[in-house]
């Protein structure tokens, strides 16, 4: 990795796995997709386990959360007020899962362990599950993770949801309270995912040193092909974002990384302690 930050917190060296599931597939004569075999001592569970349509009925609509879905701004003269957080939450789980840390990558993209996903296992399609490990400095999930959410209606873990939130809600907070001390919170608009959680996919962090990096910028190429990677869509601005005339703005996607890797950590150490 590159410009490398050690972190100087408590930080979990065993990640805690989600979206990885057991492989029931079978060789069938209609794709060339390499099979794994499925074994019953796998430890991992069936994805189907975890269909909830009802979830996804409930909360597709923009209708918040069972969290308090407001903000509270402190103004001055200890006067507040409150900012409604209107959101999907599956749209918001799906955001997140896509852009934290890129962890670690293959030379293989993944597939659909659903054997009847045919369209999304089809050889044109590899690059949508992609070939990548992706984690928030607490879990760990496989790159095409959001794929099950959206194709398939998977309902993610009690405890990553409230991670999520939680995480999400201390920005949203920031994101209002920053406009406010620069005198810019004039009208409420209602900002999206992205303009409240920073995109991380250019930064690894490492479970073993417990450092952040930048990866390489010839890794970053290859997974442009091989993966959803989405913080630059063309070479040319992955190029330009790795030149020298751009050092200050690659230390600051690390200390933005450290403080989102902060946040994430220190949450889960206070859950862990209640």
């Amino acid at each position: 990795m590159e410009h490398t930050v050690p972190l100087p917190i408590s930080s979990p060296t065993i990640p805690i796995e989600v979206g990885y599931w057991k492989d029931i597939r079978t060789p069938t004569s209609t794709t060339s997709i390499p099979m794994v075999s499925s074994t019953s001592s796998s430890p991992y569970p069936l994805p189907s386990e975890f269909i909830d349509e009802e979830w996804w009925l409930n909360y597709s609509n923009r209708k918040g959360t069972t969290l308090t879905n407001t903000v509270t701004i402190e103004v001055k003269d200890s006067e507040t007020f409150r900012i409604e957080s209107i959101y999907s939450l599956p749209e918001l789980c799906i955001y997140y899962l896509q852009s934290r840390f890129m962890e670690s990558y293959e030379l293989a993209p993944s597939y659909c362990r659903f054997d009847a996903c045919t369209e999304w296992n089809l050889p044109e399609r590899y690059q949508y599950l992609g070939c990548s490990t992706f984690t928030d400095g607490v879990y760990i999930w496989p790159e095409g993770y959001p794929h099950y959410l959206l194709i398939h209606h998977i309902r993610p873990p009690p405890d990553l949801i409230q991670h999520i939130l939680i995480i999400y809600h201390k920005y949203y907070q920031q994101y209002f309270q920053k406009l406010l001390d620069n005198n810019k919170l004039t009208t409420i608009i209602i900002p999206h995912y992205k303009d409240i959680l920073p995109n991380l996919n250019l930064v690894q962090y490492d479970f073993g040193t417990k450092e952040l990096g930048l990866l390489p910028i010839e890794t970053y190429k290859y997974l442009l092909t091989h993966s959803t990677t989405n913080v630059s869509t063309t070479l040319s601005e992955v190029t330009d974002f790795f030149t020298t005339a751009n050092k200050t703005k690659q230390i600051e996607l690390l200390q933005i990384g450290q403080e989102f890797l902060q946040n994430s950590q220190s949450h889960h150490h206070q859950q862990q302690n209640v």
